[in-house]
């Protein structure tokens, strides 16, 4: 392993090490009430002890925005493909992405609560969906559009069609603006899937297990629900960093990332 590869994981880590312990030291210094904000040793306990409930709480919420994200990549991959071989309908499909996702979530979740029920896991894993579309879509049109004038003339010059167009020259050349809103969409997967389970949902979920924590002021349990839903947050970002070096190994930023 290299210095600076070894830099890259030291760094961040010292980081955080240094953020919790100053976090720690201010709330016993100003003896800040636990209800206000809990020790980060506290959180760390809580969350040992209530793990068998947070791990079945985050079975259902990984569920959720697993499917979302299948959902919501898929339709925005398949819609950014259509809008670019059919450019006329990027205009009208883009204004209602754009509406859409400029909608607030907290008005979102419980009208998608409304539609499928509260306890329904498709409520959630519609907002998830919803909420990972727009940045796939919007990356993934841009992306195929960027297509080298030269590699067009080359397709067309050898009588490709449209389709053979698109597998061989768009969408390799796609491929990093999809990924970089896909790491973007898993993270907003899992903020609509924990706002969505905040609205209602089944009493076995991680948002609802925080709204219940919080609301009885077991602070201390709220957050270790909350740093439960952080980790998933980061191991999806870490699935999708990995996938991307496995489809595109040739792509110039993947190779210097794995000469550092």
């Amino acid at each position: 392993m290299t210095w600076t590869r070894v830099r890259r994981i030291v760094v961040p880590a010292c980081f955080a090490v240094v953020i919790i312990g100053a976090w720690e030291v201010i709330v016993r210094v100003f003896d800040v009430d636990p209800f206000v904000l809990p020790r980060p040793s506290a959180i760390g306990s809580t969350f040992l002890d209530e793990w068998p409930a947070i791990r079945s709480a985050l079975h259902q919420t990984v569920t959720e925005v697993l499917l979302g994200l299948l959902i919501g990549v898929s339709f925005g991959a398949v819609m950014a493909s259509i809008v670019t071989r059919f450019v006329d309908l990027r205009g009208p499909v883009l204004a209602i992405a754009v509406i859409v996702n400029s909608a607030p979530i907290v008005a979102l979740a419980p009208i998608a609560n409304n539609l499928f029920g509260v306890t329904s896991i498709w409520s959630k894993v519609t907002i998830c969906a919803l909420m990972a579309f727009f940045p796939i879509f919007v990356n993934t049109s841009r992306g195929l559009q960027s297509t080298p004038a030269i590699q067009r003339d080359a397709m067309r010059s050898w009588a490709a069609r449209p389709r053979e167009m698109t597998r061989l020259v768009q969408w390799p050349n796609a491929l990093p603006h999809f990924f970089s809103a896909l790491r973007l969409a898993a993270s907003l997967a899992v903020i609509g899937a924990i706002v969505g389970e905040y609205f209602g949902g089944s009493t076995d979920a991680l948002g609802v297990y925080i709204a219940q924590a919080a609301a009885i002021t077991r602070m201390d349990t709220a957050w270790a629900g909350i740093v439960a839903a952080s980790g998933l947050g980061l191991v999806l970002y870490g699935a999708v960093v990995m996938l991307e070096k496995l489809v595109m190994p040739w792509h110039v930023s993947v190779r210097q990332v794995s000469r550092a």
